[in-house]
């Protein structure tokens, strides 16, 4: 049943992927991370660096590659996403198509590691959205993950923040 699911939720990111164009990470040494670049249209965004996240910037929105997710340790998962955002700041740094970046930023169950690593972390305001990303992440979390019998924790997914300065200089 649980390889089942894998392939359900790994056939509904590969055609969501494509449909929204979402692309891995340049130069990526995991393919862990996609990214989507789109222009910014919520309200805007105070950073705790300073930085205003206004309609119409360019920001990217991270997703995981379920089909990479690999049942690891703490410290594993810190190094894969730790590789993946020097190769993001290397991209928003140096590489044309990003570097009109202005920030990054993710939903997610995983924001205790993101929050090691120099995100921000901010409530979910829409309740819809939160409701439904408590249900899909936990459940990915869950089919992807060995089961631990008596050890599956669920979270409540939040979103994530870190301006394209501060992605470059928490990484070196």
């Amino acid at each position: 049943m649980k390889r089942l699911l894998q392939r359900f939720f790994n056939r509904i990111e590969k055609i969501y992927r494509k449909k929204n164009n979402w692309t891995l990470i340049p130069n990526s040494e995991y393919g862990f991370v996609y990214i989507d670049r789109f222009e910014y249209k919520g309200k805007d965004k105070l950073l705790s660096d300073g930085t205003v996240i206004t309609k119409g910037d360019l920001v990217a929105e991270m997703h995981i590659n379920n089909k990479e997710v690999k049942e690891g340790s703490f410290k594993m998962v810190f190094k894969i996403f730790n590789s993946e955002f020097k190769s993001m700041a290397e991209a928003v740094s140096n590489d044309n198509e990003y570097s009109q970046i202005k920030a990054i930023f993710g939903r997610t169950v995983l924001y205790p590691i993101t929050k090691k690593m120099g995100f921000e972390v901010f409530d979910i305001e829409k309740k819809s959205l939160k409701i439904f990303l408590k249900l899909w992440d936990n459940l990915i979390k869950l089919v992807f993950s060995k089961s631990k019998k008596g050890k599956f924790i669920v979270r409540e997914p939040k979103e994530i923040w870190i301006s394209k300065e501060k992605l470059i200089s928490c990484v070196k």
